[in-house]
């Protein structure tokens, strides 16, 4: 500010100095000067801006405008701005344009004159006059092209007026005939919300609820302004509700078909508890039916990220891990295999496995890539060094059988084989591994083997039938032996015919 007020001295007696100042955080401590003379049918006889790094990495930029004395303003019949009202300083959607907005008047019984000051880096100021008569409620810059006001009008209401930057009017409606029947603004500020198709309006109510106003963004230059309307009415307080009430208003709005606040919800759903990744799975379930695959996969990335951020080294060393985080991570890693992007699809898996290097799904989607690739010898050591590191007092004899399993769909026969063998003297004796050892030796035109293991399983069913007490149980288990004692011998039939 020493540099902005050295500017000022020597002012002729009754001119106005009108200043702005905003503030942003930066770890940058450059410190850069912008000056800029305007001419004089700008209405504004000098202007500066000066940007600067303060304690604690804010950096801030003042805006100084000077309005000169009466019998030297260069406009005709427009009187000195002998007081200043404001400024107001416009948030913006646009990187690098900052608009300070202040109104001023002559005497107690003239009416306000508001003007604009926009700037953007690289830009010299411009300074226009805009069609009010009071400072705005608040401003809104939405695009290169238009700047949106909430202005107050008569009888206590509110306009919303959507403007070019040179200050001509495009569109003006009523804020409370937008309104649904009944409902009353808060006192709480609109605020502007990005979406992914442009911008909404929040509107805070009476009721603890929002309306969000679509701004109609499509409107380009040269076409017919849309009007302004309301597209929903939602809950406001984001932390007054939790997690699961966001996400079932989200599942009404998006049956209802209102896609624009089914997504706000979902970020509710998010800002309320950020690792909660239900919030983060449902919003990329969303953008994934609207077919927007990069908001899709920045949502996961996202989630993934902070619902790992503090995972140093394995996140799970088991082989069936049933985890939020997990099921996310696994959306992730399917999402990115949807894309047919090789690198990114790498890039995922990697980051996957870092976190759970023993999961199932992951470590068989490996092994199914590589086998895809024609690389099975790779695929099945994949798996062998994944079952490595599987807590062996968790589900090392289940993850063998699954490992056998796939391996059987795969067309990998002899390696399932020795999968499963592993899986029973791990200790899996049930009668599923058991039915597919057998049907694995005769896949590979072993059928001693099959019979040993068919003898097992009947084994085990004679021994089941004694707790059998009911009589069409009975009768059942009895009949589903029978079958099994001629499947074996037909078996023994064929071993001793090829002697």
């Amino acid at each position: 500010m020493g540099t902005l007020a050295s500017g000022t001295q020597g002012l002729a007696p009754g001119a106005s100095v009108l200043v702005g100042v905003t503030t942003w955080r930066t770890s940058s401590l450059a410190v850069t000067q912008l000056k800029a003379g305007l001419s004089p049918d700008q209405g504004l006889s000098h202007s500066a801006v000066s940007e600067g790094a303060l304690p604690g990495g804010v950096m801030s930029q003042a805006l100084l405008a000077v309005t000169p004395r009466a019998d030297d303003l260069p406009i005709p019949g427009e009187p000195a701005a002998a007081q200043a009202y404001g400024p107001l300083i416009a948030h913006s959607m646009v990187p690098g344009t900052n608009v300070t907005i202040v109104a001023s008047r002559g005497s107690k019984t003239e009416a306000r004159r508001v003007h604009a000051l926009r700037q953007e880096r690289g830009k010299l100021v411009t300074w226009v006059r805009l069609p009010f008569t009071q400072l705005p409620e608040a401003a809104f810059v939405l695009d290169g092209q238009r700047t949106l006001y909430l202005c107050p009008a008569q009888g206590g209401k509110t306009d919303i007026v959507l403007l070019d930057h040179s200050g001509t009017e495009i569109v003006r409606q009523s804020l409370e005939a937008l309104l649904p029947p009944g409902v009353r603004r808060s006192e709480v500020p609109a605020s502007l919300m990005p979406t992914p198709t442009g911008a909404s309006l929040g509107v805070p109510l009476l009721s603890g609820s929002m309306a969000l106003v679509e701004l109609g963004v499509d409107h380009r230059p040269g076409t017919s302004p849309s009007e302004f309307e309301v597209c929903s009415v939602i809950l406001s307080d984001k932390y007054a509700c939790g997690v699961e009430a966001w996400l079932e208003q989200a599942r009404q709005l998006d049956r209802a078909g209102d896609a624009e606040a089914a997504r706000f919800a979902l970020d509710a759903a998010i800002e309320t508890d950020p690792m909660d990744a239900r919030g983060y799975r449902e919003l990329a379930h969303f953008y994934r039916r609207q077919d927007l695959t990069a908001q899709q996969l920045n949502t996961l990335r996202t989630g993934v990220t902070r619902l790992h951020a503090k995972v140093l080294g394995v996140a799970d060393d088991d082989w069936q891990v049933g985890t939020p985080a997990a099921r996310l991570t696994l959306d992730y890693l399917n999402a990115a295999r949807a894309t047919d992007d090789p690198e990114l699809v790498t890039d995922v898996m990697d980051l996957a496995l870092r976190l759970y290097p023993c999961m199932e799904q992951l470590v068989l989607t490996r092994a199914e890539f590589w086998i895809g690739e024609g690389e099975t010898t790779k695929a099945i050591d994949s798996i062998r060094a994944a079952l490595g590191q599987v807590d062996p007092n968790g589900d090392l004899a289940a993850a063998h059988h699954d490992a056998g399993r796939f391996l059987r769909r795969k067309g990998l026969t002899e390696a399932a084989l020795h999968f499963c063998e592993d899986a029973y003297a791990l200790g899996d004796h049930s009668e599923f591994l058991l039915r597919g050892l057998a049907d694995i030796s005769v896949e590979l035109n072993k059928p001693e083997r099959a019979v040993e293991w068919l003898s097992l399983l009947a084994e085990r069913w004679r021994s089941e039938l004694e707790s059998v007490s009911d009589g069409t149980r009975n009768e059942r288990a009895q009949s589903r032996l029978r079958v099994l004692e001629e499947e074996i011998a037909a078996l023994q039939s064929d071993v001793e015919s090829s002697r």
